[in-house]
């Protein structure tokens, strides 16, 4: 599959966006395309894309092997996972059309990091895309999840590594741009699960430091949930030949 064409154009980047998969739709081409996603958690936006998008094979690579094993329940014709890392990225030179990191650089460790994007740029196509985007250090949430889960100094390590690749001849920036997107739970229980009990994470949070994060967190429930906007910062780069 050639998808030689350029990137659509981004002339009028949205403040808010609501769903990510729609907004990469509209800057990379994703019909047919060969589609590699680093530290896929648990594999649901490669599920979204698969169906969305005629002829569209994805792998999702993800580090966890608690995480992995149940991915691959999941795995389809048009989907399927293998156990690996960011930095050894386990596919041949040239082999994707799309890389997407989805809120992942900044776990990778930072000695790292160059080389996730060195391999990144190794499995692309030339003129293939790498989509990047990483939660923005600050705001509501931010402040609710750091009670428990502070990554300050990950997120810096993450941009610091995003603008040595904006600085790299290697890569041609389509965009970087920062918007606004939600972030639902239904409930205290819905959060616990998805954030501090994820499979990733080795968070054991003491009584008391439980119950405060419990009391924020319900200070924004309502009727349907609890639900917070948060900012996104997204690079689009494309491998120069």
């Amino acid at each position: 599959m050639a998808l030689d064409h350029p990137a659509p154009a981004s002339t009028a980047l949205p403040p808010h966006v609501d769903d990510e998969l729609a907004f990469l739709a509209q800057h990379v081409p994703l019909q047919g395309a060969r589609v590699v996603e680093l530290g896929c958690g648990n594999g649901a936006f490669g599920r979204r894309l698969a169906a969305g998008f005629d002829g569209v094979r994805y792998l999702g690579v993800e580090a966890d092997e608690r995480q992995h094993r149940l991915n691959l329940e999941s795995a389809t014709v048009a989907t399927r996972f293998v156990a690996g890392r960011a930095q050894a990225i386990p596919l041949g030179d040239g082999d994707a059309d799309v890389v997407l990191m989805l809120k992942s650089l900044h776990h990778v460790p930072q000695a790292a990091m160059g080389q996730a994007f060195a391999e990144a740029r190794r499995v692309l196509r030339d003129g293939g895309f790498l989509y990047v985007s990483e939660p923005v250090y600050g705001g509501p949430f931010n402040e609710l999840v750091r009670l428990f889960h502070d990554e300050r100094v990950v997120r810096e390590h993450a941009l610091a590594a995003l603008a040595q690749a904006v600085a790299d001849p290697a890569w041609q920036l389509a965009f970087d741009h920062t918007f606004l997107t939600p972030i639902a739970f239904a409930d205290f229980d819905d959060f616990k699960r998805k954030l501090i009990d994820a499979t990733y994470q080795d968070h054991h949070l003491a009584p008391e430091l439980l119950a405060t994060v419990r009391e924020r967190f319900e200070a924004n429930m309502t009727g349907t949930g609890a639900r917070w906007v948060r900012p996104m910062r997204v690079h689009l780069f494309r491998k120069r030949s």
